[in-house]
């Protein structure tokens, strides 16, 4: 262990803090204002162009997953009749082929949200290539020897999630993006939930 500078407390010797910079890549506002930037996140715009590190794992936590694509719009949404269904079937399919246990999603349009938890690493790191490439195949049209070009433009974004707090405000903002893909506002959203907590149980 190297030595101690003299006049440095023993954890900040050990813990130095870490200071803002270039090397950090700036995170999308979602991503920033649900949960403060952790070493517990890995993908989306995380690290873009830097050197890559292996995605954090915990089996015994749950992760929350988001799948983001740049072209999903028009004919190409997630959510346009011809793709929603088969969105929803190749979610659920897929989750089961790699025994992923999810809680809670919501298709937006152009991204998917997941609150979900993976048995081992390799399980999780099939079911992140492969569903954004079925999903991909399914609303372009996409064949070999027929390509459309990257639908996804950045590896899936996750994030391991504490159980408690953390867990309810995963799943209250999950909650506000299924309401806001069925076309509500952001003060439609806050006056329904007032209203909600006056109704006697």
């Amino acid at each position: 262990m190297p030595r101690r500078k003299p006049g440095l407390h023993p954890l900040k010797y050990l813990c130095p803090e870490k200071k803002a910079g270039p090397t950090f890549a700036i995170q999308s506002a979602m991503q920033k204002n649900l949960f403060p930037p952790t070493h517990l996140e890995h993908g989306g715009s995380i690290r873009k162009g830097l050197r890559k590190l292996a995605r954090p794992f915990d089996r015994r936590r749950p992760m929350h997953i988001v799948m983001r694509s740049n072209r999903a719009y028009g004919t190409w949404s997630f959510l346009h009749r011809r793709n929603k269904g088969t969105v929803f079937l190749l979610v659920l399919d897929t989750a089961a082929r790699y025994q992923i246990r999810i809680y809670s999603w919501e298709n937006v349009g152009n991204h998917l949200h997941f609150a979900a938890k993976a048995p081992s690493r390799r399980a999780l790191r099939a079911f992140l290539r492969v569903l954004p490439q079925r999903i991909m195949f399914a609303v372009t049209g996409a064949r070999k020897g027929r390509p459309r070009g990257r639908f996804f433009h950045e590896i899936a974004y996750s994030r391991i999630v504490n159980w408690g707090r953390e867990w309810k405000v995963l799943l209250r903002y999950i909650w506000k993006n299924t309401l806001e893909a069925l076309g509500f506002s952001a003060e439609e959203i806050r006056r329904m939930r007032k209203a909600a907590r006056q109704v006697p149980i």
